[in-house]
């Protein structure tokens, strides 16, 4: 499993058993002492904490009637990638992979509530790969690397 895929499952579980949650979809991670992923998890609950608001409505519009589509999913992480002038960003910052992660896991939350466990497995898939593209395009350029994290 990849260093991404590691990141965003982990942090879905975690968000998952803050919830008193779990998805039998989900790959386990294997045990480390790599600290990043208390990081991830700390700054993402703050990240959430601080948009709440926002990133419950976005969810909530993403699974109305009890019903989700993963394009919209695509659609919405497509976003996170915007610039206010509509513009693709061509750099993938720390917080913008933070708002991801936190958005993959708060989607996955609500999936888990409408027992829609494969699509967890897909949300935790496509933001992966999304981010591992994303890094390879930009960090390197960037000079950002998950040792900087």
């Amino acid at each position: 499993m990849s260093i991404n895929k590691n990141y965003v499952t982990d942090y879905i579980q975690y968000r998952m058993h803050l919830h008193n949650s779990h998805c039998p979809c989900l790959p386990e991670i294997p045990v480390s002492d790599d600290h990043r992923f208390e990081l991830i998890r700390a700054v993402a609950l703050i990240f959430e904490k601080k948009n709440a608001q926002e990133l419950t409505n976005m969810v909530t519009r993403l699974c109305e009637n009890g019903r989700f589509t993963f394009q919209r999913y695509v659609e919405v992480v497509e976003c996170y990638i915007q610039n206010d002038d509509d513009e693709p960003n061509e750099h993938l910052s720390y917080g913008r992979l933070i708002a991801l992660i936190t958005f993959a896991g708060l989607i996955a939350v609500k999936l888990c509530d409408m027992k829609m466990f494969s699509e967890i497995s897909l949300i935790a898939s496509y933001t992966s790969k999304f981010l591992h593209k994303r890094i390879a395009l930009t960090w390197p350029r960037d000079k950002r690397s998950w040792k900087n994290l």
